[in-house]
């Protein structure tokens, strides 16, 4: 599942769950964009309009992050970019296919067309259950509280070793 197959029953009727893991999976990353950004800013990274994987990789790499995050958070960020493949696959098919409902290896799908696989001229589409989607939208909004977590806890340190320094 989540290939790509010719192999497709589809179902013309609309579907509300469909929508709904649709919108739960955009707002789920919303929230991990506006956490990255967070964290961007903090880095000194001013290009908010850069592909978000490319804002990715450079948080993740940034020389400074051990200077604003603990060895565990900066371990934790640093593998964010393999942590978030099936995230951003979902994301990427929700935001950049034509979608339908139907059934696939006898269970319920969404499929998902997207433009390179309409140029090959295959006719092919990309099942997912709607499952593997909400788990993906529940893991970026999971990550996203982490960073958010990770960004309190550290200014809340910073805050007090400054407290600590106006005091000696």
């Amino acid at each position: 599942m989540n290939e790509v197959t010719n192999n497709a029953e589809f179902s013309p009727q609309p579907s509300i769950t469909l929508d709904q893991a649709r919108i739960q999976v955009l707002n789920s990353f919303f929230e991990l964009e506006v956490a990255l950004g967070r964290w961007a800013r903090i880095l000194g990274h001013r290009d908010a309009n850069a592909p978000f994987g490319q804002r990715l990789k450079a948080v993740s790499e940034d020389a400074n992050l051990p200077n604003h995050a603990s060895s565990g958070q900066v371990k934790y960020i640093r593998c964010l970019p393999e942590k978030l493949g099936d995230v951003l696959k979902v994301r990427n098919a929700i935001v950049h296919s034509r979608t339908s409902i139907g059934t696939f290896q006898g269970k319920s799908v969404i499929f998902f067309e997207t433009s390179p696989l309409i140029f090959a001229g295959e006719g092919a589409v990309i099942p997912m259950e709607i499952e593997f989607i909400t788990k993906n939208a529940v893991a970026a909004k999971s990550i996203a509280s982490h960073l958010c977590n990770y960004l309190k806890q550290n200014i809340t340190a910073a805050e007090k070793s400054e407290e600590h320094e106006g005091l000696a």
